[in-house]
C-alpha cells in the first residue's frame, strides 16, 4: 500500500531501517541483523524508539500500516504525564511498564557527581537492568500481541531504557556483540538531530559519558550481562520468564527457516 505523504511515498511494506517519521528521530528496526544460525532477526516485528508524543495522523496511519499493534512505553509516570504518547490507532494497546524513573536517576547521578568518582555506565544502566520484574512485564506483554503483529517499544530519546531492551532482543536472537553494539551507537546521531538534546550534550560537561550514545557504555553493559548471567537467555531467567515464554520470544525475533 502506497500513500503521497508530504514529499515521501511511503511503503508500510519496505524494509526501514530507520522509519519515516519527522516527529521522532530515533525510530528503527530490529530486523535484518545476521544470527549465529545463519538466519536474521524479523522484519515488522520489533521498533525501537524515542516517545510518541508528537506523531501527525500520516505517521500515525503510517505505523498502523506498518503492522504496530502493541506500544509498550518504559518511561516513568512523570515523563509521560508531561508528554503522553499520541494514539496510533484505538485498536493498538498501548502498555506503560516503567523501566527506570528518570528522577530516581536523576537523584543518583546527582549525588555521583558530587563524590570524586567519574559515573561510569553501570552506575546507570545497572540500575535499569536490576528492574526484573519490569523486563519480566514486557516480555510476557510482547507474548500477548498477535505473532505477525509489530511491536515498539520506546522511552524519551529511545537510548537508555530502549537500547538496553534491543540489546537484549537482539542478543537472544543470535546477535552478535559487535552488531548489538553498532545497533545502539546509531541513536546518538539520531537523536542530536534534535537542537535541543545537541545543546544539553554539548554543555553537559562530565555527564557527557552517559548522556551519549558511544560503545563503550553498551559494551560494558552488554559485558557485564554476559559475565553475570552468562547471555541474554540467561538474564531473561533471572527476570523469571519461563524456558517456554524465552523460546517463543526467540521465535519471534527470528526469520522462520
Amino acid at each position: 500500500m502506497m500513500r503521497q505523504t508530504g514529499d515521501m511515498m511511503k511503503s508500510y511494506e519496505m524494509m526501514w531501517q530507520r522509519l519515516p517519521l519527522h516527529t521522532c528521530a530515533n525510530a528503527r528496526e530490529l530486523g535484518g541483523y545476521p544470527t549465529a544460525d545463519g538466519s536474521q532477526t524479523a522484519w515488522h516485528r520489533f521498533v525501537r524508539s524515542d516517545r510518541l508524543s508528537f506523531l501527525d495522523d500520516d505517521e500515525r496511519e503510517f505505523l498502523y500500516g506498518y503492522g504496530v499493534r502493541t506500544v509498550i512505553d518504559l518511561r516513568g509516570s512523570q515523563e509521560i504525564a508531561e508528554h503522553p504518547d499520541i494514539p496510533i490507532s484505538d485498536d493498538v494497546a498501548y502498555r506503560h511498564i516503567t523501566l527506570l524513573d528518570l528522577n530516581i536517576a536523576d537523584s543518583r547521578l546527582d549525588e555521583l557527581m558530587k563524590s570524586d568518582r567519574e559515573p561510569q555506565a553501570l552506575d546507570f544502566y545497572g540500575t535499569i537492568l536490576e528492574n526484573t520484574e519490569g523486563f519480566r512485564k514486557v516480555v510476557h506483554t510482547i507474548l500477548e500481541t498477535p505473532e505477525d503483529a509489530c511491536v515498539l517499544f520506546h522511552c524519551t530519546e529511545g537510548k537508555d531504557r530502549t537500547g538496553i531492551l534491543a540489546m537484549l532482543l537482539l542478543s537472544l536472537a543470535g546477535v552478535d556483540r559487535n552488531d548489538c553494539i553498532a545497533n545502539y551507537e546509531i541513536t546518538r546521531e539520531n537523536i542530536l538531530r534534535k537542537p535541543y538534546y545537541a545543546h544539553d550534550f554539548a554543555q553537559a560537561g562530565s555527564r557527557q559519558k552517559l548522556m551519549g550514545s558511544g560503545p563503550d557504555t553498551i559494551a560494558v553493559t552488554y559485558d557485564f550481562v554476559m559475565q553475570r548471567y552468562g547471555s541474554a537467555e540467561g538474564y531473561f531467567h533471572a527476570c523469571g520468564v519461563s524456558d517456554a515464554a524465552i523460546a517463543a520470544l526467540r521465535k519471534r525475533l527470528v526469520v522462520s527457516a
